[in-house]
């Protein structure tokens, strides 16, 4: 229910609806703590997009967002190739995000993961 929620509303609804503008996008997730509103950690994100990505436009819609909620986004974006690697080498950063709970927009969890 909570992911149908965050796909509906915010920014899970405006990646969803603007994906187009934003490139090839393989993997788009929202993470715990974006989901928690929580932040312990220099490693949390809120949203990773993984992808050959139009970076301007996923800049425009993350501000956009930003500027309606009133919240900073913290979010990151990789291409497949940097994603695959940085998972290899078991880079803490991705495993912290791996780890959690979240919410796929986009993608395949089970894959994402494999």
């Amino acid at each position: 229910l909570l992911g149908i929620v965050h796909k509906e509303s915010g920014l899970g609804s405006a990646i969803l609806n603007n994906i187009d503008r934003m490139g090839t996008v393989l993997y788009a997730l929202l993470t715990t703590a974006y989901i928690e509103n929580h932040h312990p950690s220099q490693y949390d994100i809120d949203v990773l997009i993984i992808g050959e990505l139009n970076l301007k436009a996923v800049s425009s819609v993350i501000h956009e967002v930003e500027e309606s909620s009133k919240t900073e986004i913290r979010y990151s974006v990789m291409s497949e190739e940097e994603f695959t690697f940085r998972k290899k080498k078991r880079d803490a950063f991705i495993l912290n995000i791996l780890n959690k709970h979240k919410i796929m927009l986009v993608g395949d969890e089970n894959r994402l993961l494999a």
